[in-house]
């Protein structure tokens, strides 16, 4: 009889080492796995607020997305890898859901790319797109430096 115990509990003992066996090497394949479909070249944004008066949050009236509002005197800063924008004007509107940013009155904007290659933009309102660096100028002014 003591013998059959020892027999179960060893051939149990190798089951459950094997069933903790094949959880690990799923485990392992899973966090393979996770990160295939990840672009790993893909760089973050890192926005920075230099300055502004007076910031608060407010909800878009249509669409009950939350925003962030920065007014007097705003100068943003937008980074993502070697790229810089800097961002000035009397009032910018941020919707982080969607990475766009809205600003107004006396914007200027200085945009430094991965070359070292400066432009200033000047013009009356831009919606700038913060995870492509790209935007739209209202009234706009471009001067490249060389």
């Amino acid at each position: 009889m003591v013998l059959g115990r020892n027999r179960n509990s060893s051939a149990s003992r190798f089951v459950f080492r094997k069933i903790i066996m094949i959880f690990c090497v799923l485990l392992l394949c899973t966090d393979v796995f996770a990160g295939e479909g990840e672009d790993a070249t893909e760089e973050k944004t890192v926005i920075t607020i230099l300055n502004a008066r007076k910031t608060s949050n407010k909800k878009d009236k249509e669409t009950e997305e939350d925003l962030i509002l920065f007014e007097g005197a705003v100068k943003i800063s937008v980074q993502k890898g070697n790229s810089k924008t800097v961002i000035s004007a009397d009032e910018i509107v941020y919707n982080r859901k969607h990475e766009m940013l809205y600003a107004a009155g006396n914007v200027e904007l200085e945009q430094t790319d991965s070359s070292g290659a400066v432009s200033n933009i000047s013009a009356s309102n831009v919606l700038f797109n913060t995870s492509s660096l790209e935007g739209i100028f209202d009234d706009g002014r471009i001067v490249q430096a060389d």
